[in-house]
């Protein structure tokens, strides 16, 4: 688990992300599997914590990514991992984190998406990983590979400060 809270989350969700549109066979399955089970025992864990049965929402920040109206209808599968923080903040640093600049050095109208994950109890969420991440600040919750985001509708476009932000909610569902 904390291999994954490493920038070695890269390698390992890229290369799956590859595969599944055509790339070469996946260099990691073993650690893959382990990383799976120990992010569904870590929410068992879960259901044990003060507030299991309460609803929390947590955040997903991409930039740069356009959603296509197939997923705001019928939402969509992720095939990796994946990372979600209960930090607001942190989802908005990710979702602005790689900003283009021009020749005159002003930064160019981006895109950002945040993806806000409703859950209702510990059932919906993925592992918490803050105490033991490389990075425990990002207060992550990982989700397992093949987690389906299921649309709730709700969804706003809104330009703040040049950046044209869409901010889509969802519904996390995983097997057990």
């Amino acid at each position: 688990l904390r291999l994954y809270t490493s920038h070695f989350f890269r390698s390992m969700n890229s290369a799956l992300r590859d595969q599944a549109v055509g790339g070469a066979a996946y260099a990691f399955p073993v650690t893959l599997v382990f990383l799976a089970d120990a992010i569904r025992k870590l929410r068992a864990v879960a259901a044990d914590a003060p507030g299991a049965n309460g609803a929390r929402d947590l955040w997903r920040g991409m930039a740069s990514v356009v959603l296509g109206a197939d997923f705001l209808r019928e939402g969509g599968t992720e095939v990796a991992p994946m990372s979600t923080t209960s930090s607001f903040s942190v989802a908005v640093a990710y979702a602005v984190g790689n900003r283009a600049v021009t020749a005159d050095g002003n930064e160019e109208p981006q895109r950002a998406l945040l993806i806000k994950l409703r859950t209702q109890s510990f059932i919906d969420r993925g592992g918490d990983l803050s105490y033991l991440s490389c990075f425990p600040a990002e207060a992550e919750v990982c989700y397992p590979p093949l987690t389906y985001l299921a649309p709730t509708g709700a969804h706003e476009e809104v330009v703040h400060k040049g950046i044209k932000w869409t901010v889509v909610e969802v519904e996390p569902r995983f097997s057990s």
